[in-house]
């Protein structure tokens, strides 16, 4: 989906700013007509913090948003510490497991956003759904108790894979978080990664 289609399908369902993710690591959203604002988000890539820290390297800059996965609690610490890191996201539902207070207390001092992702719900199906469910309810538990800023996602890949925010919230209560931070969560809560960053206005979208 490009980025175009993606920001004029968020628009329709509701959403008036839209992180995509791209490998290319370059700004092509200049010629974007939208009303939807469109930002660039670059998920660093490897295997270990070495590679992590290449990669970052190479990117910082040439994108709106940085997110790293966390694949173990070093890289998590390294991340949620780092200035040049906005996002901390969990690439499978296993490594969800890593997330405590701890992590949590981190990425708050470090100015970096948490995410949980739908998409292990939508995509998973019998055991493995249910199970998905079981390690994202603990996850959300822990970010609620936390009072964590957070951001709730589900990672479309087409734009038939998009979700108005009413249903992001009616899922997000199966998880046992509140409606009201549910809303900050799709909304306020994302808006920080951009205002930390330095980005003027934010609050007027």
């Amino acid at each position: 989906m490009l980025p175009e289609e993606a920001a004029d399908a968020a628009w329709t369902l509701g959403y008036n700013a839209v992180f995509v993710a791209t490998r290319e690591g370059v700004r092509c959203l200049k010629g974007i007509n939208s009303k939807c604002k469109v930002f660039l988000r670059f998920n660093l890539e490897g295997e270990n913090l070495e590679e992590m820290r290449r990669c970052l390297g190479r990117i910082r800059g040439k994108v709106d948003v940085v997110a790293a996965p966390c694949l173990s609690r070093e890289i998590g610490s390294w991340a949620a510490r780092n200035p040049d890191v906005d996002i901390l996201y969990f690439p499978d539902v296993n490594f969800y497991r890593i997330l405590d207070g701890t992590l949590v207390r981190l990425a708050y001092e470090g100015r970096t956003i948490l995410e949980l992702s739908l998409r292990p719900l939508f995509k998973l199906k019998g055991g493995k759904r249910v199970r998905a469910m079981t390690m994202l309810r603990r996850a959300a538990g822990v970010l609620v108790d936390k009072s964590a800023p957070f951001a709730i996602t589900c990672e479309p890949r087409g734009r038939y894979e998009l979700k108005a925010p009413r249903g992001v919230i009616a899922v997000a209560r199966l998880l046992g978080i509140p409606p009201e931070i549910s809303v900050k969560a799709i909304s306020t809560y994302p808006f920080l990664v951009l205002e930390w960053r330095g980005y003027e206005g934010v609050w007027k979208m």
